[in-house]
């Protein structure tokens, strides 16, 4: 804006105004709030779960009623993918701000990124259009998995861990196996064999996942084992082939022989050729502890000749 003097010579003066200089204050203010924030970006909201409120307020003309037009435009589709939006929002006499929540509706398609874009075009006092302009994002929640890592029991009585494996969804994850166990791990020990299943729900999951496991507890017949007879010889020094033949038990077995009390053999055969009556003992553990003995007595009926001077 300029003054200056002009026509004649008199005192007058002028005001000169230049093209669209003059602005006026936006009558309407957007804001937004989000129901649960679980994204890094904080206009996103997980498809399914998260809700969106838009507030529009004024300050100025609150005893005029106001209409404000929304235009929706954007990649995701009103009523499919969301919902909740109206064609318009009044402002009533004396009312200073209008809210109305935007739903971000389940679809089961894997579509990506998707957004809402709201346009509100506002008429400033000086009928000029000024768009107010919202953009919001709905993610699609990866599906939710879970697995229950395999295990083996190698004996009766051993400690069993089961741990699960997540994948998709959103944190915090909620478990409950069939046990009522409300943990990712369970450690217990089984008595007999039995199917473990956990139940996992996330947050926005709008199915939980659940796997199941079997978990074998071996039955073994008990360990005994077989050895020759007692052995009777007239003379010293004859050999004789010592076998073991065990049965039962986890089939997975270690050997000892022993003569009196010196272990003579970690095989299941040995071959002895006593000077003296003697015994001969006979062990076999299997892995999971299982322990089975028996004993040979070698007998000398007529003992070597002592010669005395």
């Amino acid at each position: 804006m300029a003054l200056a003097d002009v026509g004649d010579g008199q005192w007058d003066s002028g005001i000169f105004l230049e093209a669209n200089s003059l602005t006026s204050k936006t009558p309407v203010d957007l804001d937004y709030t989000i129901s649960q924030s679980l994204f890094s970006n904080p206009d996103w909201i997980a498809e399914g779960c998260v809700n969106a409120t838009v507030t529009l307020s004024r300050q100025t003309n609150l005893s005029t009623p106001l209409t404000i037009p929304i235009q929706i435009t954007g990649t995701a589709t009103n009523g499919l993918d969301f919902s909740g939006v109206p064609a318009s929002i009044l402002f009533a006499p004396g009312q200073s701000s209008v809210s109305f929540t935007i739903t971000s509706l389940y679809d089961n398609l894997a579509e990506g990124l998707e957004t809402i874009s709201l346009v509100f075009p506002l008429v400033d006092p000086c009928g000029n259009v000024t768009p107010l302009i919202l953009d919001l994002f709905i993610q699609d929640i990866p599906p939710l998995t879970v697995q229950i890592n395999t295990t083996t029991i190698n004996c009766p009585g051993e400690n069993v861990v089961l741990t699960t494996s997540i994948s998709g969804g959103l944190a915090p994850i909620s478990y409950l196996w069939n046990t009522g166990a409300q943990t990712p791990t369970i450690n217990f020990t089984p008595t007999v064999s039995a199917s473990y299943s956990v139940e996992v729900s996330g947050t926005c999951s709008n199915q939980p996942s659940s796997a199941n496991i079997m978990v074998t507890v071996p039955v073994f017949q008990p360990l005994t084992i077989s050895v020759n007879n007692d052995i009777t010889e007239i003379c010293p020094y004859i050999p004789v082939l010592l076998d073991i033949t065990p049965t039962g038990g986890s089939g997975i077995y270690t050997f000892e022989w022993l003569e009196n009390t010196t272990q003579i053999s970690s095989l299941d055969t040995v071959t002895v050729s006593p000077a003296l009556s003697t015994s001969f003992v006979a062990t076999v553990t299997d892995n999971c502890g299982s322990v089975a003995s028996e004993t040979v007595i070698y007998t000398i009926s007529s003992p070597p000749l002592i010669v005395t001077t």
